[in-house]
C-alpha cells in the first residue's frame, strides 16, 4: 500500500483552462511542492486567481506533511484541509475536466491516511470514492492525461492485492490488470497536465513490488534523481529503493548532504531518512553510526510505523556487539507494542522475546551478520562467512538448515548463479521446520523465489506452479510482502501460460 504513499481552477471553464496553463499558477508551485519548500509554495498560491486550483495544491501540501512526519497534528490538518477542499470542489462546473479529478485525488490520499491510521472501514470507503470518480472522469473526458496516474495506480495496485486487504478488490468491484495498469502510469508521467512526476514516481515502485525489477526502477529513479539533485522527495524515493533493495554503499552516497537538508529553513525536512541511512550503516556493519540514526529518528519521528524496527536493529546492534545485558531490555521494550500494517514491525515485535531470552550463540552471530551482509548486498561476503556452516549442514537443527539454504539461494540468485540457487531452495523447500516456527517464512520465500528463477528463464508453467504453491500457505511472517508479489508474477504471466 506503502505505493500510494507518494502521491486545480476559475468559476468557468474558461477560467480554469487560462489558469491551468499558467506557469506561475502550476508548474512553479509544483516544483516548490516536490522538493519539499512548501512555504515558498504557499507563498505563490497566496496570489494564485484560481481559487480550485489553490485548495488542491494546499491540500497536496498538508498530506505530504502527514506522509514526512505521521504526526497527529498535521493529520488533523490535512483532514480538515480535504473537507475544505470538498466544499470548493462542488462550487466547480460539472463541463470541467479537473473537478472529479480533484475529488478522487484528495478521497485517495485521504484513503491512504486512513489506511495508515488503523482506519480501516474510512479507508475502504474514502478508496471507493475516489476509484467511481476517476472512473467516471474517464469516461466523461477520455482525452484529460491527468485521470492516467491514478487509473493507472488503481489498475496495477489492484492486480496484486494481498490475501488480507482483498476486500478492498470487493468493495471496489474490480480486480485489476497490471500491465494495463503501469501503461498507463507510464502515459500520465508523460503527458499528465499535474504532477507528471508523481506518476514517474510511482511508477518506478511499480517496476520494483510489481514487476520484480529492482535494475529498471533504480534507473527510473536516478533519471528522475538527476533532473533535481536537491529535491529532498527525488532522494528519498531513490534511497527508500536503493537500501531496501541490497544497495546500501550506493544509498548512502545519496545521503552526503542530509545534514544540510535538516539546516535548510525552506525545506521541510524528512526524518524517515535517518532510519534509512541507519539501515545502510547497519547492513554494511558500521553499527556505531547506524545507532546514531536510529536513535534520532526514534526521538524525532512522531509516528509508529517503522520505530519498531529502528528500535529492533538498535536492540540487535548492541547484540552483535556481545552486549546482552543492553540489548535485553531493548528487545523486551519491543514486546510491548501492538502490531501494524508493516512486515519489517511485525517481523520485530515476532523475535525480540526470542531474541530477549538469551545471548546470540555462534551460529546465530554468523545467521545475523550474514543477513545484514546481504541486504547491504555484500554477497560475496555474506557467503564467505556462511561457507563454514554449509559444511556442518547435517548436524544444524531444522530452523537454522532452512535459513542456511535460504540464505544461500539468495545469495546465489543475486549472483545469477540459477541452477545453485534453485539446488538450495529445494532442500529449503522440504524442510520440516513446523509451520508455527517464525522462521517457517523462509520456506515460502525459498519456494516464490524459485518461481521467480523459472520465470527468468523464460519457463513460465514452472514459474506459475511455484507462484501459486507460495500462496498456499498461510499466517507467516512477511506474508502481505510476498502474496503481493506472487499475485503479480501471476499477473505477469497470466498470457504467457495457458489455463
Amino acid at each position: 500500500m506503502t505505493t500510494a504513499l507518494l502521491l486545480i481552477q476559475g468559476c468557468f471553464l474558461f477560467g480554469i483552462l487560462k489558469a491551468d496553463t499558467n506557469t506561475f499558477s502550476r508548474k512553479a508551485v509544483e516544483k516548490h511542492i516536490l522538493r519539499f519548500e512548501f512555504e515558498l509554495a504557499a507563498e505563490l498560491l497566496g496570489s494564485c486567481p484560481d481559487p480550485f486550483a489553490k485548495a488542491y495544491y494546499l491540500n497536496h501540501i498538508h498530506f505530504f506533511k502527514v506522509f514526512a512526519t505521521d504526526d497527529p497534528e498535521f493529520k488533523n490538518r490535512f483532514y480538515q484541509s480535504c473537507e475544505q477542499s470538498f466544499q470548493v470542489f462542488d462550487k466547480m462546473p460539472k463541463s470541467s475536466p479537473y473537478k472529479k479529478y480533484y475529488q478522487a485525488e484528495v478521497y485517495f490520499l485521504r484513503g491512504i491516511v486512513h489506511f495508515l491510521s488503523k482506519k480501516y472501514l474510512s479507508a475502504g470507503m474514502d478508496l471507493r470514492s475516489s476509484y467511481s470518480r476517476i472512473k467516471s472522469n474517464t469516461d466523461e473526458f477520455p482525452a484529460f492525461k491527468a485521470n492516467l496516474k491514478l487509473m493507472g495506480l488503481y489498475e496495477a495496485g489492484l492486480s496484486a492485492v494481498p490475501e488480507s486487504y482483498r476486500y478492498l478488490t470487493n468493495l471496489l468491484g474490480y480486480s485489476g490488470d497490471l500491465m494495463k495498469g503501469l501503461d498507463k502510469m507510464r502515459m500520465a508521467s508523460r503527458y499528465s497536465e499535474i504532477f507528471p512526476e508523481e506518476s514517474e514516481i510511482l511508477l518506478c515502485y511499480a517496476q520494483r513490488k510489481l514487476m520484480d525489477n529492482t535494475d529498471q526502477s533504480l534507473k527510473c529513479v536516478r533519471d528522475l534523481y538527476l533532473t533535481d539533485k536537491d529535491n529532498i522527495l527525488y532522494t528519498f524515493v531513490l534511497v527508500n529503493i536503493a537500501v531496501n533493495n541490497r544497495r546500501a554503499t550506493e544509498a548512502l552516497k545519496y545521503l552526503s548532504n542530509l545534514d544540510q537538508w535538516g539546516n535548510n529553513k525552506n525545506v521541510f525536512f524528512i526524518q524517515f531518512l535517518h532510519y534509512l541511512r541507519g539501515k545502510a550503516y547497519f547492513y554494511s556493519l558500521n553499527y556505531d553510526k547506524a545507532l546514531l540514526d536510529f536513535n534520532h529518528f526514534i526521538r524525532h519521528y512522531k509516528g509508529s510505523n517503522f520505530v519498531v524496527d529502528a528500535m529492533f536493529k538498535r536492540a540487535l546492534i548492541f547484540e552483535l556487539k556481545g552486549d546482552h545485558n543492553t540489548a535485553r531490555p531493548l528487545f523486551l521494550a519491543i514486546t510491548k507494542l501492538s502490531k501494524n500494517d508493516f512486515d519489517m514491525d511485525n517481523y520485530a515485535i515476532r523475535y525480540a522475546p526470542v531474541y530477549a531470552e538469551r545471548p546470540f550463540n555462534s551460529d546465530e552471530l554468523t545467521l545475523q551478520k550474514a543477513r545484514n551482509l546481504f541486504d547491504g548486498g555484500l554477497f560475496s561476503e555474506a557467503a564467505i562467512i556462511l561457507n563454514p556452516l554449509v559444511k556442518e549442514m547435517s548436524t544444524l537443527s531444522p530452523d537454522v538448515a532452512l535459513e542456511l539454504n535460504y540464505r544461500m539461494g539468495r545469495i546465489y540468485q543475486e549472483q545469477k548463479d540459477f541452477q545453485k540457487s534453485r539446488n538450495y531452495y529445494l532442500i529449503a523447500i522440504g524442510n520440516k521446520t513446523a509451520t508455527t516456527h517464525p522462521a517457517f517464512w523462509m520456506k515460502v520465500y525459498s519456494t516464490y523465489y524459485t518461481g521467480g528463477i523459472y520465470e527468468d528463464e523464460g519457463k513460465f508453467t514452472e514459474a506459475v506452479k511455484y507462484y501459486k504453491l507460495a500462496l498456499t500457505h498461510k499466517d507467516y511472517l512477511h506474508q502481505n510482502d510476498l502474496e503481493q508479489m506472487a499475485r503479480a508474477g501471476l499477473d505477469r504471466l497470466k498470457k504467457k501460460v495457458s489455463p
